[in-house]
């Protein structure tokens, strides 16, 4: 029994150290994705091209170069965009945070994969009364479920987010006055959308 137990304590002490070193390499491959207006290629690109940059496990553009043929499409010119009512799929931005450092950790089944996962896109859809929810689905420890969701209204070019839902099994917490930036729509490439905020940040997604 002894044996047993010394051989589990082991085996989970190689498994946090594993973790704590794809940890490490997460961090610093993140941190080459910093905010950057970098176009590595100026030729046209076809959508379908910038779909199959995305990794089908993370979830995200990781190779560099395709970040910045992402770019091309990000600093287009402006111009004017209808939001038709439907349902609106998260495709690529050009900044990061812990989302995107989560995600390449999840493709090497570390002990983060435990405490949180994403378990869907994150979804954005219009009402036909302009109403908009965009919303997503995690689980914390891989049990328990819960409903992230934002919600605004869609007026002329931009979104403008009015309040935000975590939904739990036992009740919702609302916050209101979720954020005071809109989100501009300044481009569209075939179907993939492109979203604007703060000037300087850049979202994609595909209808």
């Amino acid at each position: 029994m002894l044996n047993i137990i010394k051989s589990v304590f082991i085996t989970f002490s190689l498994y946090i150290l594993y973790s704590g070193f794809i940890d490490l390499w997460a961090y610093y491959k993140i941190k080459s994705y910093k905010l950057s207006k970098d176009i590595t290629c100026h030729n046209v690109i076809s959508s379908k091209y910038l779909l199959s940059t995305i990794n089908n496990v993370s979830g995200i553009v990781e190779n560099i170069q395709d970040r910045h043929k992402w770019n091309t499409i990000f600093y287009r010119s402006k111009i004017d965009i209808y939001l038709s009512p439907g349902i609106y799929t998260y495709l690529h931005r050009n900044y990061v945070n812990l989302e995107e450092k989560l995600s390449l950790c999840k493709k090497f089944y570390t002990l983060h994969s435990w405490f949180i996962q994403f378990k869907s896109g994150t979804k954005l859809k219009i009402y036909t009364d302009n109403y908009v929810i965009m919303s997503c689905n995690i689980y914390l420890f891989s049990i328990l479920s819960i409903y992230i969701q934002w919600c605004g209204y869609y007026n002329n070019d931009k979104i403008v987010w009015l309040k935000s839902k975590v939904i739990y099994p036992w009740g919702t917490i609302i916050q209101k006055n979720y954020t005071k930036i809109p989100w501009k729509i300044i481009n569209k490439y075939d179907n993939i959308y492109i979203f604007n905020i703060d000037d300087e940040k850049y979202l994609a997604f595909y209808k």
